[in-house]
């Protein structure tokens, strides 16, 4: 059903030839699970890093660029929220990886919203959870990454956290521009 949303996702939305970013030893990922979902492994593959309507950016455990970086995020997200708990006793909804069922960013967007996995249960099962960027507001998704950017992509889900003009009717995906 995930590649079925993949497929559906490369028809409406042509990948860069070829992907920046796309290839590496999945077993050598560091600081994120070896196990990461299949559909997110084949959409690396497919696509690398780059921009959905030059808004809303993939991350990569293979990025040349530690921005677009799934380890580095993983780290930045997880001490961002340790710190705005402990300096402001700011009570966190969710718990951030590697903290058993934490989230793990896979996207992230221009306005600064992080797109996650909650990493409970088995990979492939995971759920996307997008938080907005200045408020503790979040909206949680029982879906893949593959169907979550189809169906944000084709308006058959909105997530109100993203800003009205996204997606546009025809979607573009850009990949990152080497350094």
């Amino acid at each position: 059903m995930e590649i079925d949303a993949l497929v559906a996702l490369v028809a409406l939305v042509r990948p860069p030839v070829p992907p920046v970013d796309a290839t590496g030893d999945w077993t050598d990922v560091q600081r994120v699970p070896t196990e990461l979902p299949d559909d997110y492994r084949q959409l690396i593959g497919v696509y690398g890093t780059g921009a959905f309507d030059r808004f809303l950016w993939l991350l990569s455990p293979f990025s040349s660029g530690k921005y677009l970086s799934l380890s580095f995020q993983a780290k930045t997200v997880h001490n961002a929220h340790r710190e705005l708990e402990a300096q402001y006793g700011e009570p966190q909804r969710y718990g951030f990886f590697p903290d058993e069922g934490g989230l793990l960013p896979f996207a992230l967007t221009d306005n600064g919203d992080y797109i996650y996995w909650r990493t409970v249960g088995m990979p492939n099962d995971w759920e996307v959870v997008v938080e907005a960027a200045r408020e503790p507001e979040y909206e949680v998704f029982a879906c893949s990454a593959s169907s979550f950017l189809l169906d944000i992509l084709t308006k058959r889900i909105i997530c109100n956290i993203f800003p009205d003009g996204f997606p546009s009717d025809k979607p573009q995906f850009v990949p990152r521009r080497s350094q």
